[in-house]
C-alpha cells in the first residue's frame, strides 16, 4: 500500500512563456510562473513508482522549444465551462510538438495509467471560474508565445504547479545584456526557424508585430535582417514602432549539438 506522502497530483506539461497582459479581469487567476501546456494529466498517483520509470522516458524529439501565437480564447469544458484557455497556434507546423503528445500517451498507456484517448487542443488554463465570460472576450488580444522546459508537474495547492522532474530544452531566443541597445541570442535548427525565432523575439518585446510575423523563407542572415528592418518599417508606418532597425551584425554560428545561433542586435 502507498504511503499518503508518496501520492501526489502530477502532469507533464511544457513552460510556457509570453508578453502577458498585466491587467486581467476577475477570476481565479493562474500566477504567470504557473501556466503551462499539459500533454498528459496522470492524476493522483504514486510519485515513487512513477520516478522509479523515468529512466525509459520517451524524451521529445526536439531539444529546442518552439513559438507560436495565442490566436483565441476557449471556454472549457464546453457545456459548463469553469476554465479560461487561449489556444496555441504554433508558427512553425512542422515542429515535432504537434505529434509528441501522442508519444506520451502511448508511454504510459503502457505502463498502466489510464489516459483518454482524445485530439490533443493545445492551450494554456489562464484562470479558473468564476469569472465573466463577456469581461474575458473584451480583454482577449493575440499575443506571441513560446516554450521551452519540458516538466512533470505537481499540484502543490490550488492554481499552483511545481515542477519535480524536467526535461531541458533550450529556449527559441534569450535576451542578453547590451549597451544601450536591446539584444538577443536566437536558436534554431535551420535558416527559417531562426527567422520565425527572430521575429518573435521583437514580437515578444512590441505585441503588435505578431501581426506581421510571416514564413517567408530566407537564405541567409543578410535576408532575415532586411526582413526585420522590413516589418519594423511596415510597424512604424502603422502604429510607430520603439525600434530603429536589426543591426547589420554577426554571424551564424553553428553549436556543438548542431544547433544555429545568431545574436541579434535591436537599436532602438
Amino acid at each position: 500500500m502507498n504511503d499518503k506522502n508518496d501520492i501526489k497530483r502530477l502532469f507533464f506539461g511544457l513552460e510556457v512563456h509570453a508578453p502577458w497582459p498585466q491587467e486581467l479581469p476577475e477570476g481565479r487567476v493562474i500566477e504567470e510562473s504557473s501556466r503551462h501546456l499539459t500533454l498528459a494529466f496522470l492524476g493522483n498517483v504514486s510519485w515513487l513508482d512513477l520516478k522509479a520509470k523515468l529512466p525509459e522516458f520517451p524524451k521529445p524529439p526536439f531539444a529546442l522549444g518552439t513559438v507560436g501565437l495565442f490566436d483565441h480564447i476557449h471556454f472549457l469544458p464546453p457545456r459548463h465551462p469553469h476554465v479560461v484557455a487561449w489556444h496555441v497556434s504554433w508558427l512553425n507546423e512542422k515542429h515535432a510538438i504537434t505529434s509528441y503528445p501522442y508519444t506520451l500517451w502511448e508511454w504510459l498507456r503502457n505502463l498502466d495509467y489510464n489516459i483518454r484517448d482524445r485530439e490533443f487542443l493545445p492551450h494554456v488554463t489562464v484562470a479558473r471560474a468564476p469569472f465573466s465570460y463577456k469581461e474575458w472576450r473584451k480583454v482577449f488580444k493575440k499575443i506571441p508565445m513560446m516554450i521551452t522546459n519540458l516538466h512533470l508537474y505537481e499540484t502543490t495547492k490550488k492554481l499552483t504547479y511545481k515542477p519535480v522532474w524536467s526535461y531541458p530544452m533550450l529556449a527559441p531566443f534569450t535576451e542578453i545584456e547590451h549597451t544601450g541597445d536591446l539584444a538577443f541570442t536566437i536558436r534554431g535548427t535551420n535558416i527559417h526557424e531562426l527567422s520565425l525565432h527572430a521575429q518573435t523575439a521583437l514580437a515578444f518585446e512590441f505585441p503588435y508585430l505578431r501581426k506581421l510575423i510571416d514564413q517567408y523563407n530566407q537564405t541567409s542572415l543578410e535576408e532575415i535582417i532586411i526582413h526585420l528592418n522590413e516589418l519594423i518599417r511596415k510597424a512604424d508606418e502603422k502604429v510607430g514602432c520603439p525600434f530603429k532597425a536589426v543591426s547589420f551584425h554577426g554571424e551564424i554560428t553553428k553549436t556543438s549539438d548542431n544547433l544555429l545561433e545568431w545574436e541579434m542586435i535591436v537599436d532602438v
